[in-house]
């Protein structure tokens, strides 16, 4: 996408402002929905497997990852809990190098993946679960 420059004549420097589009995340170079598609993708998949199944290279699968996912889950954005979801997988496939996804729906019923744990072991889930309010 090639967002609009813009210049200001009457300023000696002549700084340039760049276009923000709301929809668009210039960090991660694609749609805020293509991104949420893509963590959707993830549960119950691998890295790789997104990344073959939807033509897209592996380090921009894990890019969105990195970016739209922490490792801790901020509870004060969430009202009303109802569920959690906590899957495991494998980030290559044939590895052992497994994390957490935890998953969720916010107060509109949209799911949505607050965290993402570094392994899969009993107690990065204890503290996960006596971390919640």
């Amino acid at each position: 996408m090639r967002t609009k420059r813009y210049r200001c004549p009457d300023y000696n420097g002549r700084p340039t402002t760049t276009e923000r589009c709301e929809w668009y995340d210039a960090d991660a170079k694609c749609a805020k929905a293509s991104a949420e598609f893509l963590l959707r993708a993830l549960v119950n998949s691998t890295i790789s497997d997104v990344s073959i199944k939807y033509r897209i290279t592996y380090d921009r699968v894990l890019g969105v990852l990195s970016r739209y996912v922490r490792g801790e889950v901020d509870w004060s954005q969430f009202k009303h809990l109802r569920q959690i979801g906590l899957d495991e997988i494998t980030l290559l496939k044939g590895h052992s190098d497994f994390v957490t996804i935890v998953s969720t729906r916010d107060d509109r019923g949209k799911p949505v993946v607050p965290a993402v744990l570094k392994d899969r072991e009993t107690e990065t889930i204890t503290a996960l679960l006596k971390s919640i309010p």
